[in-house]
C-alpha cells in the first residue's frame, strides 16, 4: 500500500493523510553546523528575557526584551531585527505546537480519565519527579496503549504538578484504583477521588 507509512491526523471533520516522502528522515543527513559561543548566548539572552516579558502588556514586551539584548548589537536597528526575527519563531512555533494539539485531540475521542500527578518530598525532587513520571507515561504508552495529554502547573504555593486526560484501554490500567474521600479546602467540600496504587507507590 503506498501510503500505509503516512502520518495521519483528524482535522473535525475528515481523516487527512500526509506521505512520508514529506516528512523525510533525517538518518544519513550531515549534522547542521555548530552554533558560535556568541550566536548561543544572543539566544540563551532572548530566551530569558523573552520569559521575563510574557508578564508585560503585549505593546511593551519586544521594548522590554530589546533594552535586554541592546549590548549585543552594534545599533538599534540590529536589535530590533533580531528581536522582531525571534520573536516570530517563538509565536510560529506556539502555533505549530497547538495544531498538533489539537490533530492528537481529534484523532482520540475516547478520553477517559482525568488525572492530576503530584510527588512526595521522600520519594522524589522537583526535577526527578518530572523526569521520572515522563518516563513512566512513555512507557505505559509503547506497552499499554495509554494516550494522554498534559500540561505541568504549579500550586498556589509553587509546587509542580501535572493535570492530563487520558485514554487507557480495557485492561491496561496498572496498579489498582483505590477511592478515597477526603476534604477539599479548595471547595470547601467533602471530594471523592481515586488513588492509583502504582503510581503511590513511586511517585507519592
Amino acid at each position: 500500500m503506498a501510503y500505509q507509512d503516512s502520518k495521519v491526523y483528524f482535522d473535525g471533520g475528515h481523516y487527512i493523510a500526509v506521505p512520508k516522502e514529506n516528512f523525510p528522515s533525517r538518518k544519513g543527513r550531515k549534522t547542521a553546523r555548530k552554533s558560535s559561543p556568541q550566536t548561543d548566548t544572543k539566544k540563551a539572552k532572548f530566551e530569558t528575557a523573552y520569559a521575563e516579558s510574557q508578564t508585560l502588556p503585549k505593546r511593551e514586551r519586544r521594548k522590554y526584551v530589546k533594552e535586554k539584548l541592546q549590548n549585543e548589537f552594534t545599533d538599534d536597528k540590529q536589535a530590533e531585527e533580531y528581536v522582531k526575527r525571534q520573536t516570530e519563531r517563538k509565536r510560529n512555533n506556539v502555533y505549530k505546537r497547538y495544531t498538533r494539539l489539537w490533530h492528537k485531540v481529534y484523532l482520540q475521542r475516547n478520553w477517559n480519565f482525568f488525572v492530576t500527578c503530584t510527588y512526595s518530598d521522600e520519594k522524589h525532587a522537583e526535577q526527578t519527579f518530572q523526569k521520572t513520571l515522563r518516563n513512566t507515561l512513555k512507557h505505559l504508552v509503547n506497552r499499554k496503549g495509554w494516550k494522554y495529554i498534559g500540561v505541568w502547573e504549579r500550586s498556589a504555593s509553587e509546587r509542580l504538578h501535572f493535570h492530563g486526560i487520558f485514554y487507557i484501554p480495557e485492561n491496561a490500567m496498572v496498579g489498582e484504583l483505590k477511592q478515597v474521600s477526603d476534604f477539599s479546602t479548595k471547595q470547601h467540600r467533602m471530594q471523592t477521588t481515586y488513588q492509583n496504587t502504582h503510581f503511590l507507590k513511586y511517585f507519592g
